[in-house]
């Protein structure tokens, strides 16, 4: 095992050192695709922690309080060392007014700068809190989603009034601004879920799925589960995917359409393809799709119309083993 540097210089460099590789470490896994568990999030936050030698390090989100509009601060992430007391379940620490913390907190936040306190420096219940704690000092950067304050990141020292260094508070930062594209990221990938098969059941036995954007075969293999459990569940015997949102086709997503038409027959269903218009209809006789096999319409009303109108004829196919 290597020895301590004794040189109090060579020290430092170590522990910056240290630090800077955690951060690396920790940006490198947000930076990862795939949204972020509360779970891997507490890892990396215990990573970091450890690298920069302190006893906390903790996230906190802003939001509005509904009834007086004030800026509040909820804390949502939090990482402490074993021999320190977790915060993260402190009834103080959610819906906290940044009344109650130094006022210019939260606009060197705003600015987009590191806010540094020393528990020496609070005053009234902010200090007495500071000290119920037991922090000495802290560091917080400001997240920014958008261009506009999310929340912050923190660090607490609980055993020295520690005097931050340009490099740690850059570090934080860095941290800050991985941490703030994660989270805008993850909001991407949720609304693209929500809106990747916003599955509605229009009539009985009849399903309508919109498709927007690009459908690649990732998206394509989510929104054909979806859509196979919800035929399955609601005993569909029609399903309209309305490619309204679709301005062009290419082989690729032609093929996956013609996937979730034949995956959706399996179980006894039909897909009919509504919305075309004549550019995409040009495209997909081009890339030699087979449309005889594949009931298409103009417009999402003109393929409900034809849907009922099956309906009302009897079934043609058993679903599920039912006639």
């Amino acid at each position: 095992m290597a020895e301590a540097p004794s040189d109090p210089n060579q020290r430092d460099i170590a522990r910056l050192t240290h630090l800077l590789h955690g951060v690396s470490e920790v940006i490198t896994r947000l930076n990862r695709k795939g949204s972020q568990s509360s779970e891997e999030i507490s890892n990396l936050l215990a990573v970091l922690g450890e690298a920069a030698e302190v006893d906390r390090v903790y996230v906190f989100e802003n939001s509005r309080d509904e009834s007086t509009g004030t800026v509040v601060m909820n804390q949502r992430f939090e990482w402490a060392r074993n021999e320190v007391t977790v915060q993260l379940d402190n009834p103080d620490l959610q819906n906290l007014p940044y009344d109650l913390v130094p006022s210019e907190w939260l606009a060197t936040l705003q600015r987009g700068e590191c806010y540094t306190l020393l528990a020496e420096e609070g005053e009234g219940w902010f200090r007495e809190e500071l000290e119920r704690q037991e922090i000495l000092s802290l560091l917080a950067a400001p997240i920014e989603l958008n261009g506009k304050l999310w929340g912050f990141v923190g660090f607490d020292d609980c055993r020295v009034a520690r005097r931050w260094s340009e490099v740690e508070a850059s570090a934080l930062s860095a941290l800050a601004g991985a941490l703030g594209a994660a989270i805008a990221r993850q909001r991407t990938e949720e609304l693209v879920h929500a809106l990747s098969a916003p599955i509605a059941e229009v009539w009985q036995g009849i399903l309508s799925l919109p498709i927007m954007g690009v459908l690649d075969a990732e998206r394509a293999a989510r929104i054909t589960e979806e859509m196979l459990e919800s035929v399955t569940r609601l005993k569909a015997r029609i399903v309209l995917l309305d490619l309204t949102g679709i301005e062009a086709v290419d082989t690729a997503t032609s093929s996956n359409l013609v996937r979730m038409a034949k995956a959706t027959r399996l179980l006894g269903a039909e897909c009919y393809l509504t919305g075309l218009t004549p550019t995409v209809a040009r495209a997909l006789v081009h890339l030699g799709v087979d449309l005889e096999s594949l009931r298409t319409f103009r417009t999402l009303r003109d393929g409900l119309k034809a849907a009922l109108d099956t309906l009302a004829t009897g079934p043609t196919h058993a679903i599920n083993g039912r006639p």
